[in-house]
């Protein structure tokens, strides 16, 4: 409810009679304000709500026609009930005047306290009942307001699943494309003998791109893949599963990185090539040793993926363009999709290093 006490406004030449009619009106909980001509009630009702005003008829300089038409047009069209008061114009040809200039009422003087009592009294319910309108006019547009808000939010929300079902389809149709191509290169440098073999590669490269999704769900951002936690996860999987009666230390470097989930797919395949044939071959006569992966920050621009071992090495005529084994080709189609660079050095071991600037793909 409205707490601010509602305040009649009187207009009197003569300031005696504004005693007068505040002590007929004392029993109402309101406030009284005083104007001694119609220039300063034009002034006053610029600044003011008056939930009603008794103007007098009879001034000088501007009498209360001449002030009520002013008022009007100052007050374009705000409700302020105006009753003039007169003790000379009395007859009906003023009170007609009156009312058409705008004023609710026409009293003469000298006033039944009982009649101007009940008239005021109705005044001051319409006033209380408006500003109780304005109230829960406001209520309603807070409502409205906020339900366009929900409306709006639900709208963004099916606009973007959406999108992101449009993103699946994509991602399915591409990632079942890599599927199809790397069983078919699988067939073809494949061999009875070795078919078990065969299948059981295709089915860790197929699960390192499941593994891709299964972070991204569980991700707050559908887009990115974190890939510490990601190349963590693969990395013990793969050893585990590869490195049979040896024992292999593991060693992790990485830094919080968050990729686009097409990179993300795509370094995770060279990962498991690189993984799989280091636990595989590194060590032929060995039953120890350390693969050391590291996936860091070169700069603001470039990431750097390296796998290092301590076991025997690459033959010295090794080159990887003329290394026509499955593994090896994929690695180097890997990097080329990532657009990055790739060093194989051998001292000691081996150590594989891939330099790339990841690239936000545009998709269609």
């Amino acid at each position: 409810m409205d707490t601010q006490k509602p305040i009649i406004l009187i207009v009197d030449d003569n300031r005696t009679n504004f005693v007068l009619l505040t002590e007929i009106l004392e029993q109402f909980d309101c406030e009284f304000d005083y104007a001694a001509s119609g220039k300063e009630t034009l002034m006053k009702i610029e600044n003011t709500e008056y939930a009603l005003t008794l103007l007098d008829v009879q001034m000088p300089e501007m009498d209360g026609y001449q002030t009520l038409e002013k008022m009007t047009q100052i007050m374009n069209n705000r409700l302020m009930p105006v009753i003039f008061i007169s003790a000379i114009y009395s007859d009906d040809y003023y009170k007609i005047k009156g009312i058409k200039t705008g004023a609710v009422d026409f009293m003469a003087k000298p006033l039944v306290s009982e009649i101007l009592i009940g008239k005021v009294n109705v005044f001051l319910n319409l006033y209380h009942n408006k500003k109780e309108l304005e109230r829960i006019n406001v209520e309603l547009k807070q409502v409205i307001e906020e339900k366009q808000k929900v409306e709006e939010k639900v709208r963004k929300s099916l606009s973007e699943k959406e999108r992101l079902l449009s993103e699946i389809h994509h991602r399915v149709k591409n990632n079942m494309q890599m599927v199809a191509t790397m069983l078919s290169l699988q067939s073809k440098y494949g061999n009875p003998e070795n078919m078990i073999e065969a299948f059981e590669k295709s089915i860790d490269r197929i699960n390192s791109m499941a593994m891709v999704h299964e972070k991204l769900y569980e991700s707050k951002n559908f887009g990115e893949v974190e890939m510490k936690l990601y190349i963590e996860e693969l990395a013990y999987e793969l050893v585990g599963a590869y490195q049979g009666d040896k024992n292999i230390e593991l060693k992790l470097s990485l830094d919080c990185v968050m990729l686009e989930i097409d990179t993300a797919i795509t370094l995770g395949l060279l990962l498991n090539e690189l993984i799989t044939n280091t636990v595989k071959y590194a060590f032929p006569n060995k039953m120890t040793g350390t693969v050391t992966i590291e996936f860091t920050k070169a700069d603001e621009d470039y990431l750097r993926l390296a796998i290092i071992d301590d076991g025997v090495g690459l033959p010295a005529d090794f080159e990887l363009r003329k290394n026509k084994s499955l593994g090896m080709q994929l690695i180097d189609g890997f990097v080329r999709e990532l657009y990055g660079k790739l060093n194989i050095s051998s001292n000691n071991g081996t150590n594989i290093e891939v330099l790339f600037k990841p690239v936000k793909k545009s998709r269609t």
